[in-house]
């Protein structure tokens, strides 16, 4: 006998605003012990290492990355990837990709049952 067990299910996830997609993430923001602040994006081939240990990294101007610094494999894969549909929880923009479904699970269930009396005859 077959039979479909269906559940309702739900996911939430983030997804690269249409502006971080190009590189920019002058209106992307973090929390701050519950302050908005802007995330700052460095230049990883900017970090210089000093005399006493400490390290440096310069931002990038206007917090964008150049488009000449973009993997060409990386930038063709941005394309395929989902849109944010809608604005998410709160000034971060967290949880902007939300989505329902009915998950159906197709299962089949074989039974069998023979009785045997064991006896002397």
């Amino acid at each position: 006998m077959s039979a479909a067990l269906k559940v309702a299910q739900s996911e939430v996830g983030d997804a690269w605003t249409a502006l971080e997609q190009q590189g920019n993430f002058s209106k992307s923001y973090g929390l701050q012990n519950g302050t908005p602040v802007l995330r700052t994006i460095y230049d990883p081939f900017s970090t210089v290492v000093g005399a006493d240990g400490s390290i440096t990294r310069t931002p990038f101007p206007n917090n964008t990355i150049p488009s000449n610094r973009f993997d060409p494999l990386g930038a063709a894969f941005m394309k395929d990837f989902w849109a944010p549909n809608n604005p998410g929880d709160n000034i971060t923009g967290v949880n902007n990709y939300k989505f329902g479904y009915i998950d159906a699970w197709h299962y089949y269930n074989f039974g069998d049952r023979v009785d045997y009396n064991i006896n002397d005859k």
